[in-house]
């Protein structure tokens, strides 16, 4: 698939991803569904959002994130806690940075400077996640059919799941299968769902 091919497909799913608030992860996932190569995926999805002006340039992210660790003061701060909370400043300031990209720049800034960054606060342990397989599972879904049945997203997702399918998960699969349905077909959310509703997925489940 030649480049002005790929962005031809790519550019009406990374628009209407934009415009209905989607996760940056699900509009790409969207485009591997589209069938676009996965290596291209992520420098593809960059260049067409910074050209529609719909994110912007990473490296500007990144350097006004530099900036602010840089000026920020750390020797007060000594448990986790505060990390967050400086993280949350800064993503303030930052317009388009993300957590994961300050704690990143954070990180690299405590090592330069041969500082200790103090431990993250211990999470109890929880049920298991099975929300990677499950997407993935509903990508794989639309990249073998473009207008896939609920049924089909149950039949690709239920062996992704131990137990007792919850209420949220159902809530979870379901957001991605419209969403996904949305993309793929150049639809709005509303018009994915009107096309979908009469749907059942799974055998207990009842048509919206």
């Amino acid at each position: 698939m030649k480049m002005k091919e790929m962005k031809e497909i790519a550019t009406p799913i990374i628009e209407s991803g934009f415009e209905s608030g989607a996760d940056h992860d699900d509009i790409k996932g969207a485009l591997v569904a589209a069938k676009i190569p996965f290596g291209k995926i992520n420098s593809l999805f960059k260049t067409i959002a910074i050209e529609l002006e719909l994110m912007r340039d990473p490296a500007d992210i990144k350097s006004e994130i530099d900036a602010q660790v840089t000026e920020s003061e750390w020797d007060a701060i000594d448990t986790w806690d505060q990390i967050t909370s400086v993280v949350e400043e800064i993503m303030d300031e930052v317009e388009g940075s993300t957590e994961a990209q300050v704690l990143s720049v954070i990180r690299a800034y405590f090592k330069d400077q041969g500082l200790t960054l103090p431990k993250k606060t211990a999470k109890k342990a929880g049920a298991r996640s099975t929300g990677g397989k499950i997407q993935a599972a509903v990508f794989g879904l639309f990249a073998s059919t473009q207008k896939p049945t609920k049924q089909e997203l149950y039949d690709a997702v239920e062996p992704c799941i131990s137990g007792k399918i919850e209420t949220n998960t159902i809530f979870n699969v379901k957001h991605y299968f419209i969403l996904c349905y949305a993309l793929c077909n150049n639809m709005t959310m509303e018009d994915a769902h009107a096309e979908t509703k009469d749907m059942v997925f799974g055998a207990a489940d009842s048509a919206e």
